[in-house]
């Protein structure tokens, strides 16, 4: 077996990568068997999780399933590039196997594919037999001599773009003359339109794998002598100016032009002098350029079958010619903008004319300086988004063509909201992506997942995008909106990935329109530094008990309408949940007596409160902080408003906690450590259960224990008559 290299080169001087590529055909270079493969409707393709030390946000996979996604997208062909995504297959490091065809960045020459100073930006090195089946493909990003990004970051070359050109090598294509196609030999770092591929690199893949019968036009090129013409590049251009596919003729002259459509179309000939020559073809044999583009008249074209045309004789050779490699191509341009632009050639004399293949794209103020050309170039409201070829015609009447060389595209999408801007790592959110620029065909990368429409993605118009997430991990990342044409809008870290706070429960989920009810609030990924709100004002004495628990007091609301209780974090956003205020004070339990009893219960408790609901009930051992839990028994005796008896259920022995509610729990007392089941070995119980009121929660029961430990002491002494009074706090209250 052979191996072939199609490899990207940096032009010396320039900020140019020459990229193999267009509808020319790799071949086998010893018997010119086309390269194809055996199983085109299931090559496989692996991208190498170690990926790109250039981008840290893994947004360099998706720029490769994106490149990936444009050849799968190419209609009326058999071929399909299928990912392999298998987590060991993405981690292996043998790409050199058969079994294997990765992507991958070689950030240390490890391949040693890549010589000191050889300027190769990326390369697919291709294995294939002699009747030209290929067993083995890899794209290598030369990630040890160039840097990689996929968000414009200057100097560096797009992931995406090379990743779409090295795939159609891996595909059997060649090099393409056609300036806009992703196969064009050269792209500037700057130029990201090359990430998609156009209609010449579609007509090589539906040449090389066609789906059904796809029409074709046929020819042969002569020079006036009457000898054939190898190598004159031959374009089939629609009748609005688009060149839609091209060939080269081979050493009889014959030619082909496959994979179109049915339509008018347009024929010409052109040189391979610039700015794709025959040195940037990997596998054609001679191409001759002595002769002058030609205009071989117009065509139609049926929806199958085979046009032939005949023989045509070119113009003479002459000294004219449009473009070279060092130019940037294609030339964009956005309808209702102009932009200056500089394409270089020769015999660019003054009185010759300028123009483009289409009539609302036009040329201004041309200057002509012989080895270049400088004009402004413009376009309006009713050009097409295609490429166009541009045209110089000398006052004597020689002709010089550049196909595809000018890109109309829209504007760039912009993106100027993301609602909410931080969603979970699970995934499932719907966000809200708001901007201007949006149209059918866009898909939107966030890290490294593509969204796309019927796959997570939904334009509402042109300003919403509505995407579902998927599972990320934890970060910040870009939000970017690219447009069918390659162009993109992008918001910087437009999205945080975090653990976003979920509210679990409040308790109690009710308060005095008064203010001043001590509540809980349980829950998921609370931050340090979180605000309680109500409605919208921020409540008192916030504070975080752990991860899981914040408490604060409430201030005063209104009553009736339920009130909407947010936790607002400092980076990870909010979560939401239902509060209610009440009229009147809050319920409040002054003391209980006897304060412990027997574990088998059955004896009577006596509370003394104030604000008792009228129907209520006490829980024995609820959670004072979520409420839940415990035993719950009804009032067996109410001796009145303050003071009611319940019969203690039984429990196991240790300090319990009393709640005190009404059933729609919409008024609670706690109670903390307000009761005591007693063990087989403790005494009897004696004294009473004191609280002070108001309960401050930056206190809690700590609070009070001096006041139980002196009142303790003074009932072991006998003399709690004797106890001063005057040195209580105002609001306590206790039992004789």
């Amino acid at each position: 077996m052979t191996r072939l290299a199609t490899m990207a080169w940096i032009g010396l001087g320039v900020a140019l990568a020459g990229l193999a590529a267009a509808h020319v055909r790799l071949t086998n270079p010893g018997n010119g068997a086309a390269l194809r493969w055996s199983n085109p409707s299931s090559v496989s393709v692996v991208i190498s999780s170690a990926g790109s030390d250039d981008v840290s946000d893994e947004s360099d996979t998706a720029a490769v399933r994106l490149a990936v996604r444009e050849w799968n997208q190419v209609t009326g062909t058999t071929a399909q590039l299928l990912e392999n995504a298998n987590p060991s297959a993405r981690a292996r490091m043998d790409w050199q196997s058969d079994d294997l065809h990765m992507a991958w960045f070689d950030e240390a020459n490890s391949s040693e594919w890549f010589s000191t100073g050889a300027g190769v930006v990326a390369i697919t090195p291709i294995w294939f037999n002699a009747s030209g089946v290929i067993t083995d493909a890899d794209v290598i990003f030369n990630g040890r001599d160039w840097r990689f990004t996929t968000s414009g970051v200057a100097g560096r070359f797009d992931v995406q773009a090379v990743a779409t050109h090295e795939l159609g090598h891996l595909l059997g294509l060649d090099h393409s003359p056609h300036c806009a196609a992703s196969m064009y030999p050269w792209v500037d770092p700057t130029i990201v339109t090359q990430r998609t591929v156009a209609s010449d690199d579609v007509a090589g893949v539906r040449h090389a794998y066609p789906l059904g019968s796809w029409p074709s036009v046929t020819g042969r090129v002569l020079r006036v002598d009457g000898t054939p013409v190898q190598g004159a590049h031959l374009v089939a251009r629609t009748s609005e100016g688009t060149p839609l596919a091209t060939c080269l003729s081979t050493s009889d002259g014959s030619w082909s032009l496959r994979g179109l459509s049915a339509g008018t179309y347009t024929l010409y000939a052109a040189p391979l002098d610039g700015p794709v020559t025959a040195s940037n073809l990997t596998t054609f044999g001679a191409v001759a350029t002595d002769f002058g583009a030609t205009m071989l008249g117009s065509v139609v074209v049926g929806v199958a079958g085979i046009t032939a045309v005949g023989e045509s004789t070119l113009a003479p050779d002459h000294g004219v010619s449009l473009g070279r490699a060092s130019d940037d191509l294609p030339l964009r341009v956005v309808p209702g903008m102009a932009r200056n632009a500089t394409v270089r050639g020769s015999g660019l004399a003054p009185g010759s004319s300028l123009s483009t293949s289409n009539p609302h794209v036009t040329v201004s103020d041309v200057v002509w300086l012989h080895a270049q050309v400088r004009f402004v170039l413009a376009a309006s409201a009713e050009a097409p988004w295609e490429s166009l070829d541009l045209e110089v015609l000398t006052s004597t009447g020689e002709r010089a063509l550049a196909t595809g060389v000018v890109e109309v595209t829209p504007a760039n999408p912009v993106v100027t909201q993301v609602e909410p801007p931080v969603v979970t790592p699970t995934g499932g959110t719907a966000v809200l992506v708001r901007g201007a620029g949006f149209r059918a065909g866009v898909v939107a990368v966030m890290g490294a997942h593509i969204y796309a429409e019927t796959d997570g993605l939904e334009v509402l118009d042109a300003q919403t995008l509505r995407i579902v997430t998927r599972p990320s991990n934890e970060g910040h990342v870009d939000v970017v909106v690219i447009d069918p044409s390659g162009i993109e809008g992008r918001m910087v870290e437009g999205l945080q990935v975090a653990a976003v706070p979920a509210i679990e429960l409040v308790f109690p989920n009710a308060g005095s329109a008064e203010g001043g009810t001590v509540v809980h609030v349980t829950g998921v990924d609370f931050e340090a530094g979180s605000m309680v709100l109500i409605d919208g004002v921020v409540q008192d004495e916030i504070v975080q008990v752990d991860a899981r628990t914040l408490r604060f007091r409430t201030r005063q609301g209104l009553a009736g309408a339920p009130a909407v209780l947010d936790v607002v974090s400092p980076t990870k956003g909010t979560a939401s949940a239902a509060f209610l205020y009440t009229q009147g004070p809050d319920p409040l339990v002054a003391s209980v007596s006897p304060p412990s009893g027997p574990a088998a219960g059955g004896g009577e408790l006596e509370i003394v409160g104030e604000n008792l609901p009228e129907v209520l009930e006490v829980v024995f051992g609820a959670d004072p902080v979520t409420g839940l839990g415990g035993q719950s028994v009804t009032v067996s005796n109410r001796l009145d408003s303050r003071t009611l008896r319940v019969t203690v259920p039984p429990g196991a022995p240790g300090v319990i906690d009393l709640v005190v509610r009404d059933p729609a729990g919409l008024h609670v007392a706690v109670a903390g450590a307000a009761y005591t089941y007693l063990g087989p070995d403790s005494g009897p119980s004696t004294g009473c259960w004191l609280a002070t009121r108001p309960l401050t929660p930056s206190s809690g029961l700590d609070a009070f224990l001096p006041v139980l430990l002196a009142l303790a002491w003074l009932l072991q002494r006998g003399r709690l008559r004797s106890y001063d009074r005057s040195a209580e706090p105002a609001s306590t209250r206790h039992c004789v």
